[in-house]
């Protein structure tokens, strides 16, 4: 496969915004991951690729619970991002926690927030609606995928109880 360079400054512009707001939304992701108490559900796996490709992923971040993915387009050109996450049956504990990334995958992308409008970005076609299975594949995979822990750091309402009780 051959890479692709993008010359149109206004793609550029536009590419770098969101990467720029993609980079915001991982780093969010994280930290949003981070208050789960289940250590299996804070496991991540991270998948780059090194080169710009039509239609490729440039990053992605797959967990059990939320998916996250850069990547372009069909005509290859512009960035666009891509999410999921696990759906639930019924109302549960976590539910909070994937309309959390719901509103914070809409905040960052809004044109108030980016000096270019991003807000076509958000790639809905198709949305990954069973992160668990996904990263039962990809973590099952001949390729040994790195998986990395995320550190379990409570939310604040929860940090003030157990130092209470401590």
């Amino acid at each position: 496969m051959k890479q692709r360079t993008i010359n149109d400054p206004r793609i550029v512009t536009y590419n770098k915004a969101v990467k720029a707001a993609y980079s915001k939304i991982l780093k969010a992701t994280q930290n949003l991951l981070a208050t789960i108490e289940r250590h299996d559900l804070r496991c991540t796996i991270h998948l780059s690729e090194k080169t710009f490709y039509a239609n490729m992923k440039e990053h992605q971040l797959i967990s059990p619970v939320i998916y996250l993915a850069l990547h372009t387009d069909d005509d290859g050109d512009r960035y666009c991002i891509q999410f999921g996450f696990e759906q639930f049956s019924e109302r549960n504990e976590y539910t909070p926690l994937t309309a959390k990334f719901m509103r914070m995958l809409h905040r960052y992308t809004a044109k108030e927030q980016t000096e270019v409008n991003i807000e076509d970005c958000i790639y809905s076609a198709y949305i990954t609606t069973a992160c668990s299975e996904l990263f039962e594949a990809v973590e099952s995979s001949p390729i040994n995928y790195p998986i990395k822990v995320i550190t379990y750091k409570p939310q604040a309402a929860k940090r003030k109880q157990m130092q209470a009780v401590a």
